[in-house]
């Protein structure tokens, strides 16, 4: 899992922190890969989004 709670960029797998970090700019730089103007897939960004 990979979350953002406003301070920490976290990425979890089962429940085991694997990376943590606290700037702002890798975390939008991070979930841009998906969620952003040029995502690495349409179709999986659309998924995430739960548009059709």
């Amino acid at each position: 899992m990979l979350s953002w709670n406003g301070e920490q960029l976290r990425l979890a797998l089962n429940g085991e922190v694997l990376f943590e970090e606290e700037s702002a700019e890798f975390a939008s730089a991070m979930f841009s890969i998906w969620l952003g103007e040029r995502p690495l897939g349409d179709d999986f960004r659309d998924a995430l989004l739960g548009r059709n």
